[in-house]
């Protein structure tokens, strides 16, 4: 299935529950996941062209189709450890704020669909430390739990 196939069924209810469409990644050994309606594209990991004095976690920028876009590596906004990137890194472009924005991840995994009642918002998590406050929420699929990332806070 297509990105626009993806987006175009983003939403769905099964039982009279809502579900949306996550893309479920990789940092560091543990999933996360970011809301498919925020997904431009995915693509591998391209050459960056860095750029000096910027925060430590925007690695620099990519070109790409012509566009120039900023790549921020989540290891490091998420004071992770730092990893190699391999012939497995991903970037997966988002939408910020009417701008596109490179998010560099470990790997891609699976788009996965979540029912909004397995998703544990509750304010002791998104409390727990720096990283969480870019987090949306806690995703339950199956026997997995990704961390559900809130890109608009990500900048």
């Amino acid at each position: 299935m297509s990105l626009m196939e993806l987006l175009e069924n983003e939403v769905n209810e099964v039982d009279g529950d809502k579900q949306d469409l996550y893309l479920i990644f990789s940092l560091a050994n543990e999933d996360y996941g970011i809301k498919i309606s925020k997904i431009v594209q995915i693509v591998e990991m391209q050459t960056i062209i860095t750029i000096p004095h910027v925060k430590q976690h925007f690695k620099g920028i990519m070109t790409l189709r012509g566009q120039i876009i900023p790549l921020m590596d989540l290891r490091i906004r998420f004071s992770l450890p730092e990893g190699e990137y391999t012939d497995r890194t991903s970037v997966i472009v988002v939408n910020v704020e009417d701008q596109q924005l490179g998010l560099i991840v470990d790997f891609v995994k699976d788009v996965s669909s979540i029912a909004e009642k397995m998703i544990n918002r509750s304010e002791e998590i998104r409390n727990m430390n720096n990283k969480s406050q870019y987090i949306e929420g806690l995703g339950k699929i199956d026997k997995l739990v990704a961390i559900l990332v809130d890109v608009e806070k990500l900048v």
